[in-house]
């Protein structure tokens, strides 16, 4: 198994003091703060962050959050109160200036007309096989995974992509601050016509090893116990999700996932057309937001309740083993939607007879997402 069980049970030993949970409710609301809450949303999100404030007050960022939620919810004096309360107890969010309802208001006022040819191709491809804390357990092929992508972009008869356009980050060099640096690269250079893919290859926690429900990539330099210190150096997928949508300007942005859960991040609970969850018929979750912009397409390794395998055989992980065998189909030109399709069957196929289990990739897509060619 790649992205190992082991880490939830780890977690779910250690024990939380009155304000440790502090960071991954901030987290566990942030995931679920979009333009478009109901009345009934926004009021059970504020009394989740008033107990929050109730219990740890003084929490700086927990009274930052409430004061958003309320000044969203038409109570002035309480906003007034819970940004004052921030202020007082040093909230590094407000410091940042991080707003979420600003970062997905620009989103849902974009540009949604469809993007002209495409000028320039980009790519953020990571892979982390060893980790520094040694209750993390090693991969076995996840940097020879992001090598072979890589490569699979580069391909003259595949992705097209030229070879300085294409940046990959494995082991040391995959750490919160190495990927986020690897994004500032791609905000430096992708444009509005642009097509940027990112690629990220590591072990993945599902929502249920954390106690607020938070999913996160484990990264090089990630410890995991205690829970603070997992909080403070894996990287948040809500905080990937907002790092994309506030930094990449590109109309085509395709997001590749082969960590275990990873589905979790993207799937429907349910569909309004009669279609499966795992179909690109919207976001759920931590990329929720992506809805919002156009050209926003994600591919993930698994459904939230399944592990991402490996293969000695096949000497690569599954899900990226079909994934380039899909990006050479059809002269590179086939749609991310097909690629999709491509992985969700082989995978699906090849897993269930050689080792018994059930993997399923997920994919979900805005509009205009789904049409993404990688090799155009």
């Amino acid at each position: 198994m790649r992205r190992v069980a082991i880490l939830a049970s780890l977690l779910a030993a250690a024990a939380f003091a009155q304000c440790g949970t502090e960071e991954e409710r901030i987290i566990h609301v942030r995931e679920k703060l979009v333009p478009s809450l109901s009345t009934a949303q926004l009021d059970t999100l504020r009394r989740y962050l008033e107990l929050g404030t109730r219990s740890c007050p003084t929490s700086g960022d927990l009274w930052y959050y409430r004061s958003l939620l309320e000044q969203k919810a038409g109570t002035p004096n309480m906003a007034k109160y819970a940004l004052t309360q921030a202020q007082n107890f040093g909230s590094a969010a407000l410091k940042e200036g991080i707003d979420p309802f600003r970062t997905n208001e620009r989103l849902l006022h974009a540009d949604r007309s469809a993007p002209g040819a495409v000028r320039e191709k980009w790519a953020l491809v990571v892979g982390v096989k060893a980790f520094r804390d040694p209750e993390i357990p090693a991969l076995t092929y996840t940097t020879k995974d992001a090598a072979d992508f890589a490569a699979g972009l580069t391909d003259p008869a595949a992705g097209r992509f030229k070879k300085e356009n294409v940046k990959v980050l494995v082991d040391s060099e995959a750490t919160v601050r190495g990927i986020r640096e690897g994004i500032g690269w791609l905000r430096q250079r992708a444009k509005p016509d642009d097509l940027v893919v990112v690629y990220i290859s590591t072990h993945g926690s599902p929502k249920s090893m954390d106690a607020l429900g938070v999913s996160y990539l484990i990264v090089n330099d990630t410890v995991i116990d205690p829970p603070e210190k997992l909080y403070a150096t894996a990287y948040q997928m809500v905080d990937l999700v907002e790092d994309l949508n506030r930094d990449i300007a590109a109309k085509r942005l395709a997001v590749f996932l082969d960590t275990c859960h990873s589905g979790d991040a993207i799937r429907q609970a349910e569909t309004t057309d009669g279609e499966s969850p795992d179909t690109a018929a919207g976001f759920s979750g931590a990329f929720r937001s992506f809805e919002l912009g156009p050209g926003r397409a994600v591919l993930t390794a698994s459904r939230a309740e399944e592990s991402s395998w490996e293969s000695s055989r096949i000497q690569n992980g599954y899900f990226t083993h079909f994934l380039i065998e899909a990006m050479r189909q059809n002269g590179g030109l086939s749609t991310v939607k097909q690629i999709a399709a491509y992985v969700q069957s082989h995978v699906k196929a090849a897993v269930e007879t050689d080792l018994h289990h059930s993997q399923t990739p997920v994919f979900g897509a805005s509009p205009q997402g789904d049409t993404i060619v990688l090799g155009q």
